[in-house]
C-alpha cells in the first residue's frame, strides 16, 4: 500500500487530501496521479471528491458547473483518468481492501474491476490508443511500488521496471512510445521524474535534483512538455522540456500546496489541485499553460483532488456555407440563364415577357449581377419578346 494510504490505516478520520496537504508529511505522500489530456477538444474534467462523506469520482464541465457523482460506494474512489475516446474513466478504488483499477463508462454504468490482485494497484493511465492502461501496483511482495502495464481488458498484466526503489504515476507520451514516471530509485528518498520506453527499456532521470521531490509527471497534448509537481518547502507546479531541460515553476511554492497537474487537450490550461485560500481545503484549479489566470473551479467545502481532463474529438468539419451568388445573365437565352442561376445556387423566379428587339434573351434581371444571397434566392428575369 502506498505510504500515504497505511496513514490512513492509522489515521482513518484523516482524509487522503489533508495526507498531501498538510505540511510535514509530504515526502510521504508522493504517489498522486498525473495523466495528460490527449490531444482534442477540452472536455469535461474528472476529480476525487470527500464532499458526500467518501472519495467518490466526480465529472464537471471545464469552466466548474455541473459536478455530479459517477460512484458511490463506502470505499475510497481516487485517481480518475480518461480513456483517449473520452468514453471511459479508468479509476483506483478501495472498496475491498488494497486498491484495484476500476473502468466506468463516462455516465457512470459498468463499474468493472481489472485488476483483482491482492497487492495495492493504483495511479491508472491509458495508452493514447486506448489499448492499454498503465498503473503503479506493489504486488513485487513490499510496499515499493513498479509500473506495471496490461491490455485495457485487465489481460496481460507486465511489470515494465522491477526496480527496489518506489515507482508511481506513470504517463504516457501522446505518441504512445515513452512513459513518465515518479522513482525514489536513487536515494530511496527523494523523487525524481524519470522516463522509459514503452516496453521498460531505456530507464533515464529527467530532473536530476537531489534539492526538491519531484512527483506527478504528465505529458503536454503535443508532447513537446512536462509538467509535474515539485516539493520544496511547499509543493508547486512546474514544467520542463521533454528531455528534462527548461525546468521553471509555474506557480510560487509559497503558502499553499499545489499539486496533481492535468493539462487540458487542447495545451492552453493546466487543471491541479490546491489549498490556496481554501480555508484548508484542497480544491480544483485550472491556469493558463504559463501559470498566469488561476481560478477556483470547485469551491467546494471539501477536498476536490486528482483532476484529469476528458479529451473530446475535433468537431467534423462543417461543409462551406452554400451561397447564392447572383450570376448575370443579361444577353443569354432563357434557357442557358435557368442553367446558370441554378448553378449558382439560385432559383428562377418570375419570368416576365418585355417587346424587346434581343427577343428570347434577357433583357432585365433582379437582384443585380454579384449580390449575395442565401442560397435557394429567386432571381426575377425579363426576357424580350416580339
Amino acid at each position: 500500500m502506498p505510504r500515504r494510504l497505511l496513514f490512513l490505516r492509522r489515521l482513518p478520520l484523516l482524509s487522503v487530501a489533508v495526507m498531501i496537504l498538510v505540511a510535514g508529511v509530504v515526502a510521504a505522500t508522493s504517489n498522486r496521479p498525473a495523466q495528460a489530456a490527449f490531444p482534442g477538444t477540452n472536455g469535461k474534467i474528472a476529480f476525487a471528491s470527500n464532499r458526500s462523506g467518501d472519495y467518490e469520482i466526480f465529472v464537471m464541465n471545464a469552466d466548474g458547473s455541473g459536478q455530479t457523482s459517477l460512484t458511490s460506494n463506502p470505499g475510497l474512489d481516487l485517481f480518475p483518468a480518461w480513456s483517449p475516446n473520452g468514453t471511459k474513466i479508468a479509476f483506483a478504488s478501495y472498496r475491498g481492501g488494497p486498491g484495484e483499477i476500476f473502468v466506468v463508462n463516462s455516465d457512470g454504468s459498468g463499474q468493472t474491476n481489472l485488476t483483482n490482485n491482492p497487492a495495492n494497484d493504483y495511479n491508472p493511465a491509458w495508452s493514447p490508443d486506448g489499448t492499454k492502461i498503465a498503473f503503479a501496483s506493489e504486488r513485487g511482495g513490499s510496499h515499493d511500488g513498479e509500473i506495471v502495464v496490461m491490455n485495457a481488458d485487465g489481460s496481460g498484466q507486465t511489470n515494465l521496471t522491477n526496480n527496489p526503489g518506489e515507482d508511481q504515476s506513470p504517463d504516457w507520451s501522446p505518441d504512445g512510445t515513452k512513459i513518465a514516471f515518479a522513482s525514489n530509485r536513487g536515494s530511496g528518498v527523494v523523487y525524481e521524474i524519470v522516463v522509459m520506453n514503452a516496453d521498460g527499456s531505456g530507464q533515464t532521470d529527467l530532473t536530476n535534483d537531489p534539492a526538491n521531490d519531484d512527483h506527478e509527471p504528465t505529458w503536454s497534448p503535443d508532447g513537446r512538455r512536462i509538467a509535474f509537481s515539485r516539493a520544496r518547502e511547499d509543493f508547486g507546479i512546474s514544467v520542463m522540456n521533454a528531455d528534462g531541460s527548461g525546468q521553471s515553476n509555474l506557480t510560487n511554492y509559497t503558502g499553499a500546496h499545489e499539486r496533481s497537474p492535468a493539462w487540458s487537450p487542447d495545451g492552453t490550461r493546466i487543471a491541479f489541485t490546491s489549498d490556496q485560500g481554501s480555508g484548508g481545503n484542497a480544491e480544483i484549479f485550472v491556469m493558463k499553460a504559463d501559470g498566469s489566470g488561476q481560478r477556483n473551479l470547485t469551491n467546494a467545502a471539501a477536498y476536490d483532488v486528482d483532476p484529469n481532463w476528458q479529451a473530446l474529438p475535433p468537431s467534423p468539419p462543417q461543409p462551406p456555407r452554400v451561397r447564392c451568388v447572383v450570376p448575370r445573365v443579361i444577353g443569354k437565352r432563357l434557357p442557358a440563364a435557368r442553367t446558370r442561376i441554378r448553378r449558382a445556387h439560385c432559383r428562377v423566379g418570375r419570368v416576365r415577357r418585355s417587346r424587346s428587339r434581343r427577343v428570347g434573351k434577357v433583357v432585365a434581371q433582379s437582384p443585380k449581377p454579384g449580390a449575395r444571397r442565401a442560397a435557394g434566392t429567386r432571381v426575377n428575369l425579363v426576357v424580350g419578346r416580339r
